[in-house]
């Protein structure tokens, strides 16, 4: 089993054609996607499934985005975020960083753009969850060696 394959992406956008781009470009590059096309939905698919990454739309009808990145950040801190969003404007990129999102996308994208995104994304959080992990070791070889 890849990476890629061992991947699952959610993909949340209001628009129809948005997700299924994203999920025909992706699953082609090798990668497991599941789509919503709004908040609540999403937030459903995130008790139902595990997910290595995130692309949530800042900008829907009924939610915005961040609804999610908040949920994602408070109950599934493992899963990397990329919000996608419509506007190129620097404060976006200043608020997506400061909420816990690994960047932004402005639309149009093309596919390298996403898919180099995606990669990148999936690369900071491999290293943060092997960070992680190393931290646990060292806090339990430290326990041992003070009960000893």
């Amino acid at each position: 089993m890849t990476l890629k394959t061992a991947t699952k992406i959610l993909i949340v956008d209001d628009e129809f054609y948005i997700r299924d781009i994203l999920s025909q470009w992706l699953t082609e590059e090798g990668y497991e996607c599941v789509t919503a096309g709004n908040v609540d939905e999403a937030c459903k698919l995130l008790t139902e499934h595990s997910f290595s990454l995130a692309l949530l739309d800042m900008m829907m009808p009924e939610k915005p985005g961040t609804v999610i990145l908040h949920r994602l950040r408070e109950d599934h801190p493992q899963v990397a975020v990329l919000m996608v969003t419509a506007l190129d404007d620097p404060g976006i990129s200043a608020e997506t960083h400061r909420l816990g999102a690994y960047g932004y996308i402005t639309k149009p994208f093309d596919r390298d753009e996403i898919v180099g995104n995606i990669a990148s994304a999936l690369r900071r959080r491999e290293e943060m969850l092997q960070a992680g992990e190393s931290q646990k070791r060292l806090e339990q070889e430290l326990r041992e060696l003070k009960s000893s």
